[in-house]
């Protein structure tokens, strides 16, 4: 009889039990869901908002510098053909929908939207950045020009520097930097985790339910019950997975060749700033090192234009695993390749630049030429390209595959 009491208690109880797993499921799904939108969504748009903010800064110093060239603070006089220059090379680089410049009393002398010339600016918080010294961004939904409805809204992060003096804030930039692509591709990504949970409801409560029509009868099927919600919870944890991996992707890709997988030029641009930063502000050695393929027109024209990608591929390989972690390298522009040597004088670039010489000519199916300079007081970003470029340029006029260092007269 207590045996038969103990199973006629079993059914219960795995009714009790398979219930408590339906109902837990089902907070799972309403928390989920919440969490994507309410944390993990605004957790990306943070971390986007941070990352732009420290590019935008390092961008900001740079107009900064041509705006206090002949000024010790910011009036109409600062605004100078050299740095309507200097602005619009930095646009090349980066697209940046507006720029303005504000006086300390909040007055725009300068603004990429003429109209804007002579407003002040409404933003409670542009006293405290006058005050404190510190950047201020945030993300802003603008129209696009000449566009109206759902898709001429675009995202935009807007971001206060101010321009300081010393100590004293002369004046402020307001940067535009357009992160709509990145905005709908987090949506995308968020859309697309709603449907897989809706999936994995509809699967999940398929099993539960089955599960509590056949626990009274079968100890097996609530077993099986069980494997199939271990299984649901290791797919959901693939798919939380999965869309971590596709955000990081969205983020590499623009700042990455689709070839070889080294830097792009936008990226280039953001690692030279800083190391020429470092360099101005701590005395530290910089060296620059540019590397061409030779002949390689002729190569693509005997061997094929995707034999040729092999070989850039080979040769982007080779130079990762000869430089050091510290180091960076960027694909330049068709068969060039651009390197920094952070803490490298040039004597020591010269024989970084002769090891992978030699190291792609015995890897590889072709050679390279390379010229290396090293960086010198007031050296700026475009000097040490050139200085770089024209030494290489020396390499290739005295025969090719060596390496020419470019010294200052």
């Amino acid at each position: 009889m207590k045996q038969n009491a103990a199973v006629a208690k079993t059914p219960n109880k795995d009714a009790r039990i398979i219930n408590f797993v339906l109902l837990v499921s089902l907070l799972a799904v309403l928390v989920l869901p919440l969490y994507i939108l309410f944390i993990l969504t605004p957790a990306f748009t943070d971390f986007i908002t941070v990352d732009t903010e420290k590019r935008l800064i390092n961008v900001a110093a740079r107009m900064a510098d041509s705006l206090l060239e002949k000024e010790n603070t910011i009036t109409a006089n600062a605004i100078t053909p050299h740095f309507i220059n200097e602005l619009e090379e930095i646009r090349r680089v980066i697209t940046l929908p507006k720029v303005k410049v504000f006086t300390v009393d909040s007055t725009i002398i300068f603004s990429t939207d003429p109209a804007d010339i002579g407003k002040k600016s409404r933003q409670s918080f542009f006293a405290d950045i006058v005050a404190t010294g510190r950047a201020h961004s945030y993300v802003a939904t603008k129209d696009k020009p000449g566009e109206t409805g759902a898709e001429g809204k675009q995202k935009i992060i807007e971001t206060y520097v101010p321009i300081m003096r010393g100590t004293k804030t002369v004046g402020v930039l307001e940067i535009y930097y357009d992160i709509t692509a990145t905005h709908l591709a987090l949506e995308k990504l968020r859309h697309r985790a709603y449907f897989v949970l809706l999936c994995i409801v509809l699967v999940l409560m398929g099993a539960v339910l089955l599960s509590v029509s056949k626990s009274r009868s079968n100890l097996r099927e609530r077993y099986l019950a069980e494997l199939e919600i271990l299984r649901q919870k290791e797919l959901l944890e693939q798919q939380n997975a999965e869309l971590a991996r596709l955000h990081e992707q969205a983020l590499s890709l623009s700042l990455k060749d689709h070839l070889t997988g080294l830097g792009n030029r936008r990226l280039l641009q953001i690692h030279f700033e800083r190391e020429l930063s470092l360099v101005r502000r701590h005395g530290k050695e910089l060296a620059v090192v540019m590397l061409d393929v030779d002949h390689f027109k002729e190569f693509n024209d005997i061997h094929g234009h995707q034999t040729g990608d092999e070989v850039l591929r080979d040769v982007a390989r080779v130079i990762t695993k000869n430089l050091r972690e510290t180091d960076f390298a960027f694909r330049y522009g068709g068969e060039e390749f651009l390197l920094l040597l952070p803490e490298t004088d040039l004597a020591k670039a010269l024989k970084v630049a002769e090891k992978l010489r030699s190291a792609v000519a015995e890897e590889t199916a072709i050679k390279i030429s390379l010229g290396v300079t090293a960086y010198r007081s007031a050296a700026t970003t475009a000097d040490l390209i050139r200085e770089a470029d024209a030494a290489m340029y020396q390499a290739k006029q005295q025969g090719r595959n060596q390496v020419v260092g470019w010294f200052a007269e």
